[in-house]
């Protein structure tokens, strides 16, 4: 960081960070923001489009926070989304002197622009290095007085914290989208799961929308074997049987594999990605998998 921004923050005792996000997943971020605001022993001014009020013009207003910011921090989420604004904003503040970082749910990697940046992941190692940066170390403050010392010196705190944000960055995207398209799949005995298969009469909780994916209309009970036989006419079986498998594995408290493979509807022009996102054990030896579409 060059003399003169390390001045102003020495003079204002006030470092000031901006941080990106998609308008969708802006109660995340507050919370990404407020946590970190917390533990900056009030010399932590951090703005984001959350703080604008209503009736000031956006673009002046966003300008003016870019142009004051020593530090941007864009909070990636996920990439079925334009970032094209994000990147705008990034673009903007990109002077080549002061420092950028992306801030990325580890499920996915950050648009391609943001590479010659540092990207870290949210997971509890990167968020845990990256909270000593910055509040015990000048990498990205540039100054001598570091921002909360005590803080960064407490290894327990750190990854306490860490784990909250990792639970937010990383979970919080998965339950937001879990409430647009998901399957909820209902076994009534996790010992009928075998050869690495979900029972055909598991029961399928869903919405009208995720329906709509696969050509298919509410009804009281969907199941399973229902599912798969509609995913069969369409041709894209390579996520059903990895889902099996994940299911599977984490039934025998096995820690499954990512699903890699997706799901294309050509007809709407959408890829999606299931994900196991959670497994819930019932009465009477039931289990619950929550699968989200991302």
């Amino acid at each position: 960081m060059n003399n003169e921004k390390l001045q102003v923050f020495e003079n204002s005792n006030m470092f000031k960070i901006f941080v990106s996000y998609k308008s969708e997943y802006e109660t995340i971020s507050v919370k990404f923001k407020e946590t970190l605001k917390l533990w900056g022993a009030g010399k932590l001014e951090i703005k984001s489009m959350a703080d604008i009020s209503a009736g000031e013009d956006y673009r002046s207003w966003i300008t003016q926070c870019l142009k004051e910011a020593n530090f941007l921090i864009l909070v990636y989420t996920a990439p079925y989304a334009s970032w094209d604004w994000c990147l705008y904003e990034v673009g903007m503040f990109d002077d080549g002197k002061r420092p950028i970082t992306c801030v990325h749910n580890p499920e996915f990697d950050p648009p391609q622009p943001l590479n010659k940046f540092q990207n870290i992941p949210a997971n509890v190692k990167g968020l845990k290095g990256f909270l000593k940066d910055l509040y015990g170390t000048a990498k990205f403050t540039g100054s001598e007085n570091p921002i909360n010392p005590g803080f960064a010196n407490n290894k327990e705190e750190r990854v306490r914290v860490s784990e909250e944000l990792e639970e937010l960055l990383r979970f919080g995207v998965a339950k937001q989208q879990y409430m647009n398209n998901y399957f909820k799949i209902h076994v009534k005995d996790l010992k009928r799961i075998k050869e690495e298969k979900i029972p055909k009469d598991a029961l399928v909780e869903t919405n009208a929308e995720s329906l709509a994916l696969f050509g298919l209309l509410p009804k009281d009970k969907w199941s399973w074997g229902d599912i798969e036989n509609t995913v069969k006419k369409i041709g894209e079986v390579g996520w059903i049987d990895e889902l099996n498998k994940a299911a599977y594995y984490a039934a025998r408290n096995r820690i499954p594999d990512q699903i890699t493979k997706k799901l294309k509807i050509e007809k709407r022009d959408e890829t999606y990605r299931p994900v196991l996102y959670r497994v819930d054990y019932g009465t009477e030896k039931s289990i619950i998998f929550y699968s989200p579409f991302l």
